[in-house]
């Protein structure tokens, strides 16, 4: 058996025993799913609802999971600079962690916000 061919599933599912995307799996009109399934992905990937979105969020944080909030960040560089020290008392290991961790800082709790935030008031329609 080739590679991207499978002869013992007629009906064109992908490697892994999933739908081909775009399928529709109730099996209707193919022209008709075919047609919604564009005029979706036209709406979905348009650049005025993603500016929409940005502007109604406001906030950069408002969009990240818990695991890329502030406190997250903040708590995890915390301690990974702790336990360094803790565990292994060596500051030549401690200090260059501590430098790498302060520069995630501030590049993902200062740089990145204001860039976003730059970025929406670039994007704001002017009224």
């Amino acid at each position: 058996m080739g590679h991207g061919s499978n002869k013992s599933d007629p009906v064109g599912r992908g490697p892994f025993g999933s739908d081909p995307v775009g399928s529709d799996p109730v099996g209707s009109d193919p022209v008709g799913s075919d047609q919604a399934g564009s005029d979706q992905l036209g709406r979905n990937f348009s650049g005025s609802d993603q500016a929409e979105q940005a502007s109604a969020v406001g906030s950069i944080w408002q969009l990240k999971p818990w695991w890329c909030q502030p406190w997250s960040i903040l708590l995890t560089g915390a301690t990974m600079i702790l336990a360094s020290w803790l565990l292994l008392h060596r500051l030549w290991i401690t200090a260059p962690l501590s430098c790498a961790v302060l520069l995630w800082w501030w590049l993902f709790l200062l740089v990145v916000p204001a860039s976003y935030s730059q970025q929406l008031e670039a994007e704001r329609p002017m009224s």
